[in-house]
């Protein structure tokens, strides 16, 4: 039987692989929302309410009366929980366990599982642990890739090219989908709702450890996406790269940007909602027109003014921060990224 205890880093270091384990996370249902370790299936020992409970005896009462509140909820559940250990079980993974620091929720469940003869260990220190591993390789892992970086006005087609190089074997990281957010006014538009600052993070450092070789291309974006920021050690590995241009016709980008934003069923309350935020930009009655044609399921002219007259002129004072190592003009989404992927493998033979 495997010892109990073991370090994160023996789960996924330079030489291990996460997906050769079944991790459980045995906190609460709300701990588990605001954070977890990859897929880790949640079985937990507490719920939200009793977690609250046991807490509130802990610093008022004792810990002894915390613990025998603990004992007296989980020995109810016992039956149900070992239950769910079973199916989890079943799936032949070896099985690593952990709660928030690697104490008593996570050692104690561990314990007892191992006493009927269940081979599972815990790991130390728990989710802080590994948040504290996971944050440090984010940065070793940004400083160690190359980014290259695609700039350009709403609507050139920027996460299109992204996932045609994709397709053609390059390493992308589409940021914008890990977050659940585009960066602008109408970035949550037909998406998902955000994933928490934690989640976003995890993703991240799990889209960079993925990556293939020493040289990943994003999209350009700001330390804010919606409700989650963009760590400072991606950010500086974004602004150090290389940088390519994008910019197409005012056709193209309209036609792109109506079929990006009109694509669900709930796209047009979704928009109308979204207008609003427009008002002390563009005034009132330029947004009750945009309502009203939006209405009409007319989107083409909104696209344009909104490009025309509150994307474009935001977006000017940062195009010319970089020295373009390469500018696309974009009339189809294949023949930019041929052009791309062409100067880029340019590139990795003149870079030796």
């Amino acid at each position: 039987m495997r010892e109990m205890w073991i370090p994160y880093d023996q789960i996924e270091g330079r030489d291990h692989a996460l997906d050769q384990w079944q991790l459980i996370d045995v906190r609460s249902p709300g701990e588990y929302r605001e954070g977890t370790i990859g897929e880790a299936i949640n079985l937990p020992i507490f719920g939200d309410e009793l977690r609250a409970e046991v807490g509130t005896a802990y610093k008022k009462q004792s810990v002894l009366e915390a613990k025998r509140r603990a004992i007296k909820a989980v020995a109810a559940q016992l039956p149900e929980l070992y239950e769910h250990f079973l199916s989890i079980e079943a799936t032949g993974r070896p099985i690593a366990m952990f709660c928030a620091r690697g104490g008593m929720r996570s050692q104690s469940f561990a314990s007892l599982l191992r006493a009927i003869g269940h081979n599972v260990c815990v790991i130390e220190g728990g989710y802080k642990a590994y948040r504290q591993y996971m944050l440090q390789a984010l940065q070793e892992l940004s400083e160690a890739r190359r980014f290259i970086v695609l700039h350009g006005n709403t609507g050139v087609g920027k996460t299109l090219i992204l996932n045609r190089l994709e397709e053609q074997g390059l390493d992308v990281i589409d940021i914008e989908a890990l977050a659940h957010h585009r960066g602008s006014m109408l970035g949550r538009v037909g998406l998902e709702p955000q994933p928490t600052q934690k989640t976003f993070e995890d993703r991240l450092y799990r889209a960079l450890k993925g990556s293939k070789s020493g040289d990943v291309f994003v999209e350009a974006e700001s330390k804010r996406l919606g409700r989650v920021n963009i760590d400072d050690a991606v950010l500086a590995g974004m602004r150090s790269g290389r940088h390519i241009f994008v910019d197409a016709p005012m056709w193209f980008r309209e036609r792109e940007i109506v079929s990006e934003y009109t694509r669900h069923e709930s796209s047009k309350a979704e928009l109308l909602t979204v207008m609003d935020n427009f008002r002390k930009h563009l005034g009132n009655e330029t947004v009750d027109q945009f309502e009203a044609l939006i209405q009409a399921n007319d989107y083409g002219p909104v696209a344009r003014a909104l490009m025309e007259r509150y994307y474009d002129p935001k977006y000017e004072y940062t195009s010319v921060q970089y020295d373009y190592d390469l500018k696309v003009w974009v009339e189809s989404v294949e023949d930019a990224a041929q052009e791309i992927h062409r100067w880029y493998e340019h590139q990795a033979v003149t870079d030796r």
